[in-house]
């Protein structure tokens, strides 16, 4: 069995639009998300149901981790390269190093993890 952040990130998939401009490259396409924006209207996440509670998972994390095969730190941002935000490409997304994570940003990441 795949473990559930796996299993979570799979089921995302039918959410995702490829934005089909670079021939068909996967890796220089745009994923548009189509699916559930967080609570607060910025990322996109998938809900999950746990324990009789829902928890909102941000798909970007999950896609980088599922492609990649790690996960990204969770006092980093996975900023977006092709200047898309509603893109959730792992190949469009860096680890920023820049500012630290805003109050808002830790308490959305207690909710994805």
């Amino acid at each position: 069995m795949l473990p559930w952040r796996i299993t979570a990130a799979l089921r995302s998939l039918d959410k995702i639009m490829i934005s089909s401009t670079n021939e068909g490259d996967l890796k220089r396409d745009c994923w548009i998300w189509t699916g559930t924006m967080s609570s607060g209207g910025w990322q996109p996440v998938i809900r999950v149901h746990d324990g009789g509670r829902t928890r909102e998972i941000a798909v970007i994390r999950l896609l980088y981790e599922a492609e990649f095969g790690e996960r990204p730190p969770k006092d980093k941002r996975l900023q977006a390269t092709c200047g898309n935000l509603d893109c959730v490409s792992p190949y469009h997304r860096r680890i920023w190093y820049g500012r630290p994570k805003s109050e808002q940003d830790r308490e959305a990441d207690k909710e994805g993890e």
